[in-house]
């Protein structure tokens, strides 16, 4: 029941909702814009998992590490190149060094050369001037949670589009 209060179960849990509400949504409104072209829709469905994970990532990353990253969505565009090829090298590597320890080493040298370049990734975006927002004033704090809080209470109501759009303006 603790694990409920953990800053990486929030972050999971929240990202993962994000993905699962609004991906599609932000995905299907994307492709109005990319006129059939598939290199394009599909940088638009990463883009739209990325923000609909920064977005219900957001109250929770604020409120734990007193900042936000602007840059986030753009930065997880990049990294996601890095994501599936160090999924797969991590996951060969720890299922070849059980059968044959060195060829696991080996293997392991890759993976950590891949984990390695996203981690430059990671550190290139966050060096950018202005990329997060510190927010350690008590102030901004009751404020992201006021606007979540709107804009969650707007989703409730029927005619969603105008309450949400009046919940962002009152916010």
């Amino acid at each position: 029941p603790f694990a409920v209060a953990d800053v990486s179960f929030l972050l999971s849990f929240s990202a993962t909702l994000g993905i699962l509400l609004v991906s599609g949504k932000i995905a299907a409104f994307g492709k109005r814009f990319c006129m059939g072209v598939r290199l394009l829709e599909g940088i638009c469905e990463n883009f739209s998992v990325s923000l609909a994970a920064v977005l219900f990532t957001a109250p929770v990353s604020m409120l734990a590490f007193q900042e936000f990253s602007v840059i986030a969505p753009v930065s997880n565009l990049v990294a996601c190149l890095m994501f599936a090829p160090l999924l797969v090298a991590g996951f060969l590597t720890g299922a070849l060094g059980i059968v044959w320890q060195g060829a696991g080493e080996l293997l392991g040298r890759s993976t950590r050369s891949l984990a390695w370049m996203l981690s430059k990734i990671a550190e290139f975006f966050a060096n950018f001037p202005y990329s997060h927002l510190p927010l350690g004033f008590g102030f901004v704090k009751v404020w992201v949670l006021c606007a979540a809080g709107l804009i969650g209470l707007s989703m409730l109501f029927r005619s969603r589009r105008r309450m949400v759009r009046y919940s962002a303006l009152l916010s």
